[in-house]
């Protein structure tokens, strides 16, 4: 958790100043790049985590995926401060907390629904639509498949999650019978 809070606080600096600089989407695409880099490279996480091994190193590693990759000088400045602070490991944290920033300021979210069996080009744009008239946002859905949940759909978009399914109905049931029972 504290991990989270420290990224968030990160991912809004950039945000900040990618927009007082217009430059939001070009760090969104460096922050994207690395933090998939760093998800994906096998013990990447750990030698940046690692506090016996020296920053100087950890800058070499980083500049040697950026002469690869290369980024705006405004993005190397701000890798160079994680790797100073000791927080370079967070890249893909920071990047899932400046994609909320973004989303927020475009008023766009991003969630999944969950079926029992896949759900049709219509019931996704329906459920898609039904929840867009209701935040006011733009809403992309991503759906994927349970088959523990018997019938029925769970919609998650950020903290929100709406269980509609039998799984879900039969669970709460059961909550209020135990209760009801105490």
């Amino acid at each position: 958790m504290q991990h989270r809070r420290i990224a968030k606080r990160y991912a809004r600096s950039l945000f900040l100043a990618g927009k007082k600089s217009n430059l939001t989407d070009s760090f969104g695409q460096e922050l994207a790049l690395f933090g998939t880099v760093v998800r994906e490279t096998e013990g990447l996480v750990e030698f940046l985590s690692n506090p016996t091994q020296s920053l100087e190193r950890k800058s070499e590693l980083l500049a040697s995926i950026t002469k690869q990759n290369p980024v705006s000088d405004d993005f190397q400045r701000f890798l160079d401060l994680l790797v100073s602070n000791e927080r370079a490991q967070l890249l893909p944290q920071i990047h899932d907390a400046f994609q909320e920033l973004l989303n927020q300021e475009r008023k766009a979210l991003k969630g999944t629904v969950g079926s029992a069996t896949p759900l049709s080009s219509k019931q996704l744009q329906d459920i898609t639509a039904a929840l867009e008239s209701s935040t006011g946002y733009s809403v992309e859905l991503e759906n994927y498949v349970n088959e523990d949940f018997i019938a029925g759909f769970r919609v998650e978009v950020g903290d929100v999650v709406l269980d509609n399914t039998v799984a879900g109905q039969l669970g709460q049931l059961t909550e209020n019978l135990l209760k009801a029972s105490l």
